[in-house]
């Protein structure tokens, strides 16, 4: 938890909620850009290797909101269910290694 305290803090000055401590923004951005770029690479190996084809590998490891990515996945293909599964598994993942993280690494 203190850690979580550390990560966020609430300001009455910034306003309403979470904001992020000035200090740790390197950190976020750093992690978020190395998430897309993993995850352009694992498109580009399911492309590269004929698991997929390009647009259904792009949707299925683009960072963001699980039913924005199905919206938009491309009409008149089953590929909505191969999205919604590659997302699902991917939150459960995360989720997952979070927990072990936490519970083993950070007692």
């Amino acid at each position: 938890m203190f850690s979580l305290e550390l990560f966020l803090s609430a300001s009455a000055a910034s306003g309403p909620g979470l904001a992020i401590k000035p200090n740790f923004r390197p950190a976020l951005v750093s992690s978020v850009l190395a998430l897309m770029l993993i995850g352009f690479l694992f498109a580009w190996m399911f492309t590269k290797f004929g698991i997929l084809d390009t647009q259904t590998a792009y949707f299925c490891t683009t960072l963001g909101s699980l039913s924005a990515l199905v919206g938009l996945s491309p009409e008149g293909q089953d590929n909505a269910t191969l999205i919604l599964c590659f997302h699902f598994f991917r939150l459960l993942s995360v989720i997952l290694v979070a927990l072990f993280i936490l519970k083993y690494v950070f007692p």
